[in-house]
């Protein structure tokens, strides 16, 4: 390949002189190109194929969203949950209660069973009494109950139940999130296929800079689904007679042909003819104006088009699809 490799520019090297280029593009704009394509968002060709990758991608991205969602939901109702309660019989062993004068309100109970329960206000019981504490963990006390009423303790620990909401709605939001983003994306280059499947390509020159493929893509860790897929495209960059930078791309399933025309133009002035689609910029048609040299990444015939073949139609009610009648 003709290597594309991002920084605050991207550095292009030109075969011919040996010396790397600069070509302007932000770092933000560089850093969301490469993830739209490793995430195979980049569109790299139009086709009814593509464009049904591009809506399931959607879907799947929709998903997400919803299962963000049900994690908050789920999560925060298991935390609000009420835990089993306890009840055990216990004596009053001591009241300790504020002296005169003292900022604190706290009445503090010892039961003969070691608990310590404290109180905003006087609990009204005496060393002696029979009580019965309620409690949903040894450190999370409800309260004594003493002649069939429940006096509540003061302070009660809600931290853990409170720590499981936060955990939930920050798990569940950014959950959420990501996948708000994929779609958005998937929307994006859903309308775009949609618009460039009813409208004419475009063909403009300039000179064939580069074409970025990320690590995995070029190794032998590449992901099967990238590889078959219609609808991921490989960035290609192509600077026009006024020296402004723009992004095409070519179909990732087509990247052996793109890189033989690579290693045609590369000992050539690499000047090019790039026939493309105008919203989505997927790459049709590339012509070297020196050497002869041409790829072509669009079909003759969008096989999975309605109008192309014989559809078949399937019932809701019946097993078997049947052919339409014409």
């Amino acid at each position: 390949m003709l290597p594309v490799v991002g920084g605050v520019d991207v550095n292009t090297t030109d075969s011919a002189a040996g010396q790397p280029q600069r070509l302007p593009i932000s770092r933000w704009s560089w850093f969301w190109l490469r993830r739209r394509a490793r995430a195979g968002l980049v569109p790299g060709e139009v086709t009814t194929a593509a464009l049904l990758a591009g809506r399931a991608e959607r879907t799947a991205a929709l998903w997400i969203v919803v299962a963000g969602v049900i994690l908050i939901v789920v999560l925060s109702g298991l935390a609000l949950l009420p835990d089993e309660l306890d009840e055990v019989p216990r004596v009053v062993v001591s009241v300790v209660a504020p002296e005169p004068g003292d900022e604190s309100t706290i009445h503090r109970v010892v039961l003969d069973g070691g608990e310590v329960v404290d109180f905003d206000r006087d609990p009204g019981v005496q060393r002696g009494d029979l009580v019965v504490l309620q409690s949903h963990s040894p450190l999370d006390h409800v309260g004594l109950v003493r002649d069939g009423a429940l006096v509540e303790a003061a302070n009660r620990d809600t931290g853990p139940e409170i720590g499981m909401i936060v955990f939930a709605v920050g798990l569940g939001a950014s959950v959420s999130l990501s996948g708000g983003i994929r779609a958005r994306r998937a929307h994006i280059v859903v309308r775009g296929i949609e618009r460039d499947l009813q409208e004419p390509t475009t063909t403009a020159t300039g000179h064939y800079l580069g074409s970025w493929v990320w690590r995995a893509l070029a190794g032998t860790t590449s992901t099967p689904s990238l590889l078959t897929s219609p609808l991921p495209g490989v960035p290609v960059a192509i600077e026009d007679d006024a020296g402004h930078l723009t992004w095409f791309a070519a179909p990732v399933r087509l990247l052996d042909a793109l890189t033989e025309f690579e290693a045609a133009i590369a000992d050539g002035n690499r000047q090019v003819a790039v026939t493309y689609h105008p919203t989505t910029r997927a790459i049709g048609r590339l012509d070297a104006t020196e050497g002869g040299a041409s790829v072509t990444f669009d079909h003759a015939v969008d096989a999975f088009a309605q109008t192309t073949g014989l559809s078949l139609v399937k019932r809701l009610r019946r097993r078997h699809p049947e052919l339409p009648d014409r």
